[in-house]
């Protein structure tokens, strides 16, 4: 048979022509999927991922990271206000190397001037989006207008038309001042900073020779300390034996404000998941406990010792299969379209919508172009149909790098406030007594970044 009638079959086709798999193919599937997770399990732990989670780069995404850093810098340069490069790119910048991967560049800008850079952002062709959700593309997320901006402490620039010149987007975070005119830390006035200018920080000069200010170390590695993530946890392993020594007095200085009141009690204390008592949570067994600790030394302490445990028993356990559960539940979804959708546009706009998708790419709509080509000639079963979906466009690899920026994601630490919790326990207390039969410990977690 020809590719001309075969499509012509496929037009006018029975949805008995593609039938869905019966109990021995949904058992080989089941199999199949299993087979996924266990791959994605070992040849991330072989790889180091825990150790390194980062993936070490290429030569040429090195340069591209190096042109939007100097890209970046000359939009901010040519807008003329105080800026800084901030984040894990600019903690590597002071090295003057990158040795692993960034999703974008961070920028730090004051306050002050968020309304005049919103206009200014416009004119040159960038929209505010929202930074939550990371699973959702920059582009797909919803436009933030001036008015909410300015309630806001951080969010995502992304640039309107992707084939103009220039960086497609970054994260600008907002530093506030008090009547002073001191910089604020986050949301916790106690601790203010002198006034920080380009004029007292570090530089690099970008490859376009761009200046390119670099935020204080010491401040972004407080910040990753209350931010908690697996990330900002590697990075405070990584980028704090680099510190000089009056940096390093200054970050402890900052710890020691922030975590004692004026009676040198403490404020606030960090809850570090731990393995130990089993669990059971959406058909999964967990072991985990709760440790918690009130300094710096001991939240590190207990977050390496956790490490192996995570590894071993929660992250991947759970992780590696809901991102293969993600991956099937799309192709199933895309599977289920062939069998009534005929023509291509109706089977790309369908599948925008059953994927949930606001907008679809043309890098996307050039593989559901080929994904309908494949049925079109094939009119495959199931099973023969996710084989070559997953083949073609190279799916292992796109869920290793799904599971490696959500596992960077993941929380190492919490941070709660003794005052908070006190309130929590005076309001609840009482229902708590009534629900549980006893006294439960409030969790309510204080944003301190904003």
């Amino acid at each position: 048979m020809n590719n001309l009638e075969g499509v012509k079959n496929f037009f006018f086709r029975k949805k008995k022509d593609l039938q869905p798999l019966n109990k021995e193919q949904e058992g080989g599937l089941k199999k199949f999927k299993n087979g996924i997770v266990n791959d994605l399990q070992q040849k991330v732990l072989v790889e180091g991922f825990f150790e390194n989670p980062e993936k070490k780069i290429s030569e040429q995404r090195k340069e591209e990271i190096e042109k939007e850093v100097g890209d970046v810098a000359k939009i901010f340069n040519e807008y003329g206000k105080q800026w800084f490069l901030t984040g894990g790119t600019s903690l590597e910048l002071r090295k003057n190397d990158i040795t692993r991967d960034h999703l974008h560049c961070d920028v730090v800008l004051y306050y002050d001037d968020v309304a005049d850079f919103f206009d200014y952002m416009q004119k040159i062709g960038y929209k505010f989006v929202e930074t939550t959700n990371h699973n959702i593309p920059y582009k797909e997320r919803r436009e933030i207008k001036k008015e909410e901006l300015l309630q806001k402490r951080n969010a995502f620039t992304q640039k309107i038309d992707e084939n103009k010149s220039g960086p497609q987007g970054f994260r600008v975070m907002f530093l506030y001042k008090n009547e002073k005119g001191e910089a604020v830390f986050g949301a916790d006035d106690r601790l203010t900073f002198p006034t920080i200018s380009k004029e007292n920080v570090e530089k690099y000069k970008a490859k376009n020779e761009q200046e390119v200010p670099i935020f204080p170390a010491e401040i972004q590695l407080l910040y990753k300390f209350f931010m908690g993530r697996e990330k900002d946890f590697q990075d405070i392993k990584s980028f704090l034996p680099t510190l000089n020594k009056e940096e390093q007095e200054r970050f402890s200085k900052y710890t020691e404000i922030l975590l004692k009141d004026e009676n040198n009690d403490t404020r606030m204390y960090f809850h570090v998941e731990r393995v130990e008592e089993t669990v059971r949570w959406k058909g999964y067994n967990y072991d985990v406990d709760e440790d918690y600790a009130s300094n710096f030394n001991d939240v590190l302490k207990l977050a390496e010792e956790a490490t192996e445990e995570i590894k071993k028993e929660i992250h991947f356990n759970y992780l590696a299969q809901k991102e293969v559960d993600r991956m099937m539940s799309n192709l199933d979804k895309l599977f289920e379209i062939t069998k009534q959708i005929n023509f291509e546009d109706l089977f790309i706009n369908q599948a925008k919508s059953k994927l949930g998708y606001n907008v679809i790419s043309s890098e996307q709509k050039v593989k559901l172009k080929e994904i309908f080509d494949y049925i079109s000639q094939n009119k495959p079963g199931k099973e023969k149909f996710i084989e070559f979906v997953m083949d073609k466009f190279g799916l292992q690899k796109v869920m290793e790098e799904n599971l490696r920026k959500e596992f960077l994601e993941k929380k190492r630490w919490e941070v709660y406030h003794y005052e908070i919790e006190e309130e929590i326990e005076e309001e609840e207390s009482r229902e708590d007594e009534e629900k549980k039969g006893g006294f439960r410990r409030g969790h309510r977690r204080r944003d301190w970044l904003g």
